[in-house]
């Protein structure tokens, strides 16, 4: 697809183009990393995401609707991400409530007053590369009071390994998928979604 040329969507000293399919980069605006489409300045190599080159100033979100929130360019900690924004980003002065453009883009289940727990659980999946799924700790036996423990009807013997089930298996793996897809699209990252799925 050709480039286009960009109409006053940010101040910026040169024309941005619009381009399709130049792989990841560095948001120049936001400094979050974006896939893809770019308005791109070829002079400067200097890359917006689609969304960072056409915000408006001010915005009221779902995330914080009893204020309106102004876009600056600074360095503060995102309130939905709990990343550094580095570039612009949207603020409400009195309650000192600071969000990425793209996290604006969100879907309303991440709240920033609630779901941070979710937020961070996703974030290390993503970090630690693959899936640990939670279960019950399973201890020799179990404290029914205080000082007194209950042995278990049998015991395992060291060496002996269960087949895994195939059931279980696949919802781990789906869990991990979701989780995978769920934090990309978060962090707009689209190649995350693609590569959740290879």
């Amino acid at each position: 697809m050709s480039p286009s040329k960009v109409e006053e969507v940010v101040q910026h000293i040169h024309p941005l183009t619009k381009v399709d399919g130049v792989g990841r980069y560095i948001c120049d605006g936001c400094k979050t990393e974006g896939f893809g489409r770019t308005y791109r300045c070829s002079s400067c190599n200097y890359d917006l995401h689609e969304y960072c080159a056409t915000c408006p100033p001010t915005l009221l979100s779902m995330y914080h609707a009893h204020h309106e929130l102004r876009l600056i360019h600074d360095r503060r900690g995102c309130d939905i991400c709990d990343e550094t924004t580095n570039g612009l980003f949207y603020q409400c002065e009195p309650c000192g409530f600071d969000v990425h453009p793209l996290c604006t883009q969100q879907p309303p289940k991440v709240s920033h007053s609630t779901d941070q727990d979710e937020v961070q659980e996703l974030r290390e999946v993503q970090e630690l590369g693959e899936f640990q799924e939670l279960g019950e700790v399973q201890e020799p036996g179990e404290v029914q009071e205080p000082g007194e423990v209950q042995e278990p009807d049998e015991v395992e013997e060291p060496g002996e390994v269960e087949e895994p089930d195939p059931d279980r298996l696949r919802k781990r793996d789906v869990m991990y998928i979701g989780a995978r897809v769920a934090w990309a699209c978060m962090t707009g990252d689209v190649a995350g979604v693609i590569s959740a799925f290879l």
